[in-house]
């Protein structure tokens, strides 16, 4: 019989799975990017662009450059530069945001990250003072580790 913190654990869980994915394809689209404004950065440090060109097929045919020549090339260039130095920007934000997610994703909700938790205890007597009593004991969500432990046995590959 499964109770609500099992629910709660596979959800963290593929939680976490999707944050790491969406961080693999934020680098790799970072990289790719990276890729093309290198590529078009040579061309445009180039003396005969046109010719330097033909070295970027990809770029030809991605961007519609086939008919460009001269100052017309350099100007689609550079527009595209600053377009994609734009989208990198976009992207390394996006990756930035995603690498805290994941971060506070894995400190554990019922420490706060502490690995253990206080419990207090207030005794009242009528003729005097409360007292209180503080016990600390280890968190049983993350077994003091102060991060999300999971239930469930993951294999190699991160499936169940």
């Amino acid at each position: 019989m499964s109770n609500g913190n099992d629910v709660n654990s596979i959800a963290d869980h593929l939680e976490l799975k999707i944050l790491k994915k969406k961080l693999d394809e934020l680098s790799s689209r970072e990289e790719q990017t990276k890729n093309k404004i290198e590529s078009i950065n040579s061309v445009l440090l180039s003396s005969n662009s046109k010719e330097m060109l033909m070295d970027y097929p990809d770029l030809v045919s991605e961007y519609n450059l086939n008919d460009l020549s001269g100052l017309f090339l350099k100007y689609r260039l550079k527009g595209i530069n600053d377009h994609l130095q734009s989208n990198l920007l976009k992207i390394q934000k996006s990756k930035y945001l995603v690498q805290k997610s994941l971060q506070e994703a894995k400190i554990c909700p019922d420490c706060n990250g502490q690995g253990s938790i206080v419990k207090v205890r207030i005794e009242r007597d009528a003729d005097e003072m409360p007292l209180a009593d503080q016990t600390v004991i280890t968190c049983s969500n993350c077994e003091g580790k102060g991060v999300k432990t999971y239930s469930t046995n993951e294999s190699e590959d991160g499936n169940f």
